[in-house]
């Protein structure tokens, strides 16, 4: 039996610029190798609002962080902004789904395919 494997494409690409965005996903990934062991990840994805792709459908970046609410780590930090500070005791995913932040995209330099993927190179807090 033959497999075909899935051929990368380049996606559009938002304006790297600061955008209004919403957050639309949180995915676990479960554990994965760093060069620092295995780590739990997540990756929380991000639908831009006041921009539209070619085709007029959505802009989405993801962002990548350690599966920790250690006041340290990355993902507390993101957290810590969406709540002014107090995260919630009892936290969920869901407090975080659909809230609007400001989000500054960067391009990514082209990968070994050539593939140039959007980045969110800053967290700049809830949006108003």
């Amino acid at each position: 039996m033959q497999f075909e494997l899935p051929t990368k494409k380049q996606l559009p690409l938002p304006i790297e610029s600061l955008h209004e965005a919403r957050v639309s996903n949180v995915v676990n990934l479960g554990e994965k190798d760093t060069p620092w062991g295995r780590k739990r990840q997540l990756f929380v994805e991000f639908t831009i609002l006041d921009e539209k792709g070619p085709d007029g459908g959505e802009l989405k970046v993801r962002k990548y962080f350690g599966n920790s609410l250690h006041k340290k780590s990355a993902f507390f930090a993101f957290v810590s902004l969406l709540f002014d500070g107090q995260v919630p005791k009892a936290f969920s995913s869901e407090h975080i789904l659909n809230r609007k932040v400001r989000i500054f995209t960067a391009n990514s330099e082209p990968d070994k395919d050539g593939i140039v993927w959007a980045q969110v190179a800053k967290i700049l807090g809830a949006a108003q």
